[in-house]
């Protein structure tokens, strides 16, 4: 049965199979990547799941007294959490690697059997050789869909979302600095200048307002339960 199988190329097949495989979790993990970079770009609006829990995991501390100093590390934690399909997120950039090595294994036992029953050195190196041009086949592949400019986009979104706005405004709130105007104040403020002005000016269908956050005044029960778990139990 076994020399059957190697006879009829199943192990050529096995490596062809690992490598389609391969690039397709390649494919898949610039995807997901690309789509949470994206809603990363607009984290205050997002309905993303985790975006929105990320926004209202960081104003449970401030329901609860407390005020986050490092946001970068809530986001790594919850993007490591994060679950894609069946994967984690982080998890769906390795199956390439994993696949990558078990071409080589599986072409290397191959060509260790064969040059065994042949005593031939050349089927030794030509099972080798294949498995190492299917594998540069996948490393390329993964150079060409790398997903570490994805994944630095997103944190460094999430993060300036944190703590250069959403920080800010709940700084006002919960009384730890000044109240920051939204951006709704700010076109008000230039229609009425506009509008005070002889003549001319800018038109009030310049002025664009922007979309203010869909923040919910009161936090999910069970994100004030984690916090309270992880910080005084």
């Amino acid at each position: 049965m076994k020399e059957w199988m190697i006879s009829q190329g199943w192990p050529l097949y096995v490596m062809l199979g690992m490598t389609v495989f391969g690039m397709i979790g390649s494919i898949l993990s610039r995807i997901f990547y690309g789509k949470l970079a994206k809603e990363a770009q607009l984290c205050g609006t997002s309905d993303y799941p985790m975006l929105h829990y990320i926004r209202q995991k960081y104003s449970s501390y401030y329901k609860l007294g407390m005020r986050p100093v490092n946001a970068d590390a809530l986001v790594r934690r919850y993007l490591a959490l994060h679950r894609v399909g069946l994967l984690s997120l982080y998890s769906w950039p390795g199956i390439r690697r994993l696949m990558m090595g078990a071409i080589l294994m599986v072409g290397l036992i191959n060509g260790l059997y064969q040059y065994q029953t042949t005593m031939q050195a050349a089927s030794l190196i030509t099972d080798i050789g294949v498995s190492l041009i299917l594998s540069l086949g996948l490393w390329m592949t993964g150079q060409l869909l790398s997903v570490q400019r994805l994944k630095v986009i997103t944190e460094n979104a999430i993060c300036d979302y944190l703590e250069n706005y959403l920080k800010s405004k709940l700084d006002g709130e919960y009384g730890y600095g000044r109240q920051i105007e939204t951006p709704d104040h700010y076109a008000r403020a230039l229609k009425e200048t506009a509008a005070s002005r002889p003549g001319g000016g800018i038109r009030s269908k310049s002025v664009r307002r922007m979309e203010s956050e869909r923040f919910n005044s009161e936090v999910d029960a069970k994100i004030v339960e984690d916090v309270l778990k992880e910080f005084l139990c």
